[in-house]
């Protein structure tokens, strides 16, 4: 009730350092698009980054060693910070563009495979989300003003660890780049990190409105947040699959179905689809949480909120070690991977509880 009331007040008086009341975003791209995403409204906690300066850390976001690739766009990267096949496939959507929250989307075969000479191959028919392709880059869809990704040299660093899915929303465009003598200036960018935004305020806002016993009223916040994702969709465009000659847009016979306004957009990078969740949705509080909690996996994705969401809620350890016993079926690594209920919190250290005379009790997770 507390976090419902201050809810309240950001959203009737919260204001940006502009003076701008918070509010979304026109378009989801808009958000991490550089000269775009600084000032829309929805920006409440932000690291602000700048394409001026001294040092390369101002302009860097997240630092191009961590999420860049090995050499594609040529970042300097270590190939880190891979998307998931478990988030990739939570795009994947039904027929009335809703999600597979009942674990449907498992039973899909991985969007992206190799060929028998390890060439990238994508299906592109599957009808997902459009916000997929604003955070996920995948093989044979424009990646930004780059090119088209085609083959996985250069893009992926080792396929049989990290998969063959790519950091996307994070990632500097290539008409970012500076032209200041800084390391890594081509990994460099002006968008601005978002800690906090309205996006947030108002999945918050529907939690607090669930756990205080009104879920029907919440399912409004949630697809406000849902109908804004139907704003925009990934156009196709052609490339040689290099950084050099970028790309241009063109034809396909792909579609976004948006049945939020009764409308079909042409020539989409693949097919996409999204509709709003039902008021049946918003029937109990169990429901309603799996909704939101749904919502915050796929809005939020890529932003570094999903392991805090998941301690909060008390669901860890069920969620990661179902997540290990999917993901092991394409990347090894999870074969033998377990994860104890425990570790979402941190012991107190032995010495401290010993300095302390006993005034210090260790948590529950660790006695």
């Amino acid at each position: 009730a507390e976090v419902k009331s201050i809810l309240e007040d950001v959203m009737a008086n919260g204001k940006d350092n502009r003076g701008q009341k918070y509010q979304l975003a026109d378009t989801y791209e808009q958000l991490y698009t550089a000269g775009e995403c600084d000032w829309t409204g929805e920006s409440v906690f932000d690291i602000q980054m700048a394409i001026t300066g001294t040092v390369e850390q101002t302009c860097n976001i997240n630092g191009p060693w961590h999420i860049g690739f090995s050499g594609a766009l040529g970042t300097g990267g270590w190939g880190f910070y891979q998307p998931s096949y478990d988030l990739v496939n939570s795009y994947i959507v039904d027929d009335k563009g809703l999600p597979m929250m009942d674990g449907g989307y498992k039973n899909i075969p991985a969007l992206t495979k190799l060929d028998e000479n390890k060439v990238p191959q994508t299906d592109l028919t599957v009808y997902t989300d459009p916000r997929l392709d604003v955070n996920v880059g995948r093989f044979e869809t424009p990646f930004l003003d780059w090119c088209v990704p085609e083959i996985i040299d250069g893009w992926v660093r080792d396929y049989s660890n990290g998969g063959l899915y790519l950091n996307k929303k994070n990632i500097p465009r290539k008409a970012d780049k500076s032209s200041l003598s800084i390391t890594n200036q081509t990994a460099s960018s002006a968008k601005n990190f978002h800690l906090i935004r309205y996006a947030d305020v108002l999945l918050w806002y529907a939690e607090a409105l669930i756990e205080t016993g009104n879920p029907q009223e919440a399912g409004k916040y949630i697809n406000q947040v849902r109908a804004r994702a139907a704003k925009s969709y990934l156009h196709a465009a052609v490339g040689n699959g290099s950084t050099t000659e970028g790309i241009t847009p063109a034809t396909s016979p792909y579609v976004f179905d948006d049945l939020v306004n009764g409308t079909k957009g042409v020539d989409a990078a693949g097919n996409y689809r999204l509709g709003l969740y039902p008021d049946s949705q918003f029937a109990t509080k169990e429901k309603a949480m799996q909704a939101l909690r749904w919502e915050r996996k796929i809005e939020m994705a890529l932003e570094g909120h999903r392991w805090y969401d998941l301690a909060r809620w008390g669901i860890i350890a069920d969620e990661l070690n179902s997540f290990a016993a999917y993901e092991k079926q394409y990347l090894l690594k999870y074969a033998n991977s377990v994860y104890n209920p425990k570790w979402c919190v941190l012991p107190i250290p032995l010495n401290e509880i010993q300095k302390m005379d006993g005034l210090l009790v260790q948590n529950e997770n660790w006695k």
